[in-house]
């Protein structure tokens, strides 16, 4: 009885293979040995540059706390200002995507920096030039990737200029222009 039962097993396991099999076979037809498959994928839509030159500056009473910039539509938020690692000045700056899309890395300037040099006379910062040794942290950290919608990063920018210089200045990035004791 029991090699009975055990032969019974077997047949039905092979009967349920075979089954199995054939609905995954196919007659051939309007089938060839060079099909391929095609991926395609989408672009996803970003925010490019916009010309901002018709939107008024907007100046904040406060040097730290968020400002948005209905211009570019994102909002800014003053980090502070740190001594640079290779010189120079390190000006760090939060940044929300206020858009209905991804920012584009390029949609923004980079922001300018203008300091009081003596007798009223403010002189631009340009952006420190340095020698990154290999596997260090880059001087200037902007935007490399689109930002998504809602999303917050921190924007670095080092600046050929002392610290102690930015007791009486200017940062401008999009249409925020900070002004003041940069130092704080």
């Amino acid at each position: 009885m029991r090699t009975l039962t055990r032969r019974a097993v077997i047949v039905a396991c092979a009967c349920a293979a075979t089954a199995a099999l054939s609905a995954c076979s196919s007659d051939g037809a309007g089938t060839s040995g060079t099909e391929s498959l095609t991926v395609s994928t989408s672009q996803t839509p970003t925010v490019e540059k916009k010309d901002t030159q018709d939107t008024d500056p907007i100046r904040p009473d406060k040097l730290f706390g968020s400002v948005k910039d209905p211009g570019n539509k994102v909002t800014f938020h003053f980090q502070g200002t740190n001594p640079g690692d290779y010189g120079g000045t390190e000006v760090t700056i939060a940044i929300t995507n206020d858009n209905d899309a991804p920012l584009a890395p390029d949609a923004l300037e980079t922001p300018k920096l203008r300091y009081n040099s003596g007798g009223g006379s403010m002189t631009e910062a340009k952006l420190l030039e340095a020698d990154v040794p290999e596997g260090q942290e880059p001087a200037q950290k902007p935007l490399r990737l689109p930002l998504g919608v809602g999303a917050t990063t921190n924007l670095q920018y080092t600046f050929d200029v002392p610290r102690g210089n930015l007791w009486d200045a200017e940062l401008q990035i999009g249409n925020v222009i900070y002004s003041g004791n940069l130092v704080a």
